[in-house]
């Protein structure tokens, strides 16, 4: 007869493998290259070799602010070719991620199985709810900068806010964009919970103070780049947001689109966290109270990229904010 506490102290065991597996086998390790891996691993390849595919090569510089990322990505190309780089990085992104995710379950006293259940349903999910943003999918420079930024909102719930700034700050090496957005949002928590505009400042201060030489290299990129826009062709945002990502930062690109594939995400990401903030009833300043704020945070961001985006017509993206994985941390 099975001893069913033995099968869970078994599991509990090895609840790190186990979740190592599972993040192994959505990454789908077998050296077939997604789009995205293609033409970021040829980036980081050019990156380092400048004369690599010819001179007329559609491999351009992907810009200096991503060194970091192009210079490990782009070794890893260099040494073992495009296949070995996406089956190893895969490995290595299970092990990250693994980490990190494993560190979160204990500040939120997830138990394993628990645990595992969750990360289940959230690939299940298409990881993502609004966007179509992912964290398990592809070896890049965004699993480095996750990686960090789960690392960050852990110690965000821990109120350790010295070293949630010291992991974004490295997440934004990373990933701009990712670590920008992400301190953002922590930043607008901090500032619903406490009431206070002192440690937002604090925290947004020292943030920028350690990604100043990134940010710097990053625009000076961006005004150096000798980039002329001609009168009769599109702009690189238009070109960008209506032709290639339309799907991801255009929710009003149409009516019956907005309907279809992004109204439904909101709705259900609303309705999780409704039904969460009336269940939970925890005391002020525990981990669930500042989680509660976090998602407030998030959804008072999308509505803001939303009211950008039908108003103004601004070309603006919080699809590196994944509301999914928000949704998860409350499983």
């Amino acid at each position: 007869m099975i001893n069913l506490s033995h099968v869970l102290a078994s599991f509990s065991k090895f609840f790190q493998y186990y979740l190592f597996a599972l993040i192994l086998l959505t990454l789908s390790p077998f050296g077939v290259l997604s789009g995205n891996e293609e033409m970021y691993y040829g980036l980081a390849k050019k990156f380092l070799d400048t004369s690599w595919n010819g001179e007329y090569s559609s491999f351009i510089f992907s810009g200096d602010y991503r060194m970091i990322s192009d210079s490990l990505i782009g070794s890893m190309v260099i040494k073992i070719g495009f296949e070995n780089t996406q089956i190893i990085g895969s490995f290595l992104a299970s092990l990250l991620f693994s980490h990190a995710i494993y560190k979160l379950c204990k500040t939120l006293e997830l138990s394993n199985l628990y645990g595992l259940l969750s990360i289940i349903i959230f690939v299940l999910l298409g990881q993502s709810f609004i966007g179509r943003e992912w964290l398990f999918e592809d070896f890049e420079a965004k699993i480095f900068a996750y990686y960090f930024v789960i690392l960050g909102v852990n110690h965000y719930l821990k109120n350790n806010l010295k070293l949630m700034v010291m992991f974004l700050a490295i997440a934004t090496y990373f990933h701009l964009l990712v670590g920008a957005q992400w301190i953002a949002l922590l930043a607008l928590a901090i500032l619903i919970y406490d009431g206070k505009f002192r440690i937002p400042t604090l925290v947004m201060s020292g943030y920028f103070l350690l990604c100043c030489p990134i940010l710097l290299v990053a625009i000076s990129g961006f005004y150096g780049s000798g980039f002329i826009q001609g009168d009769d062709t599109p702009s690189p945002s238009y070109i960008y947001s209506y032709i290639r990502q339309y799907k991801m930062v255009l929710p009003f690109y149409s009516l019956p689109r907005f309907i279809l594939q992004w109204l439904p995400g909101i709705t259900i990401f609303l309705g999780i966290l409704i039904s969460f903030w009336a269940i939970k009833r925890e005391p002020s300043g525990h981990i669930y109270q500042r989680l509660r704020i976090l998602a407030l945070s998030s959804i008072i961001l999308i509505l803001v990229f939303y009211w950008c985006r039908f108003l103004i017509g601004t070309v603006l993206s919080l699809n590196y904010i994944p509301t999914a994985l928000l949704a998860y941390c409350y499983f």
